[in-house]
């Protein structure tokens, strides 16, 4: 499926990024299209993306993302990362502004709590020092909040921007279904009707 708009979306999601250090939030409810427009707005730009699968745990997750940053930041073999702390430390650290997406972050709450507190000192340490750009990414919006948003929260007043993906408009929606071929207006009306603005059930 192609991209579809989001033409302001884009625009301020890449002016977050262009002045480091920034700490990013993106918010929306779940096939609103958060991780396109994030990927959309990087296709140019060296990052690295990291998906929090909350049914692997802790360790099989810190593996993943071990493996993932090796790679990314051409480390030695022997380096282990076993430890929130140590992965956040590498990645402002040895990054050298590499963009790095945490997508789905508000899953970390259920897979380890220790990897919110610790991001949050590690920023105050380290990130906010350095030339880092992290973006984190959530659907569950309840948890975002009390994460970001809520006084006395892990990581309250951190982000440097913070919004919300909001499902589509009649009008932009319209350009989903006249490129899939569905160009009676009253025929949009009935499809929009049904399942909003949300692009990925357009594709479906």
């Amino acid at each position: 499926m192609d991209f579809f708009n989001r033409v302001e979306e884009l625009a301020l999601l890449r002016d977050c990024v262009i002045k480091p250090p920034a700490f990013v939030v993106v918010r929306g409810r779940r096939r609103v299209g958060k991780t396109s427009l994030i990927l959309k707005a990087l296709e140019k730009r060296e990052h690295v993306y990291l998906y929090v699968d909350d049914k692997k745990n802790e360790a099989a997750l810190l593996r993943e993302f071990e493996e993932i940053v090796k790679t990314a930041f051409k480390l030695p073999a022997y380096v282990k990362i076993d430890k929130w702390s140590y992965l956040y430390e590498i990645l402002f650290t040895q990054g050298n502004g590499v963009i790095v997406v945490i997508d789905e972050f508000q899953r970390l709450s259920s897979v380890s709590p220790s990897a919110i507190t610790q991001l949050q000192d590690s920023w105050d340490r380290l990130g906010i020092k350095s030339k880092s750009v992290i973006i984190l990414s959530g659907s569950n919006v309840g948890l975002i909040k009390n994460i970001f948003m809520s006084s006395g929260a892990p990581l309250f007043k951190r982000a440097t921007a913070e919004f919300a993906v909001k499902p589509l408009s009649f009008l932009k929606a319209r350009e989903i279904l006249l490129g899939f071929g569905v160009s009676s207006f009253e025929e949009q009306l009935k499809v929009y009707a049904v399942i909003g603005g949300i692009p990925y059930y357009y594709f479906l």
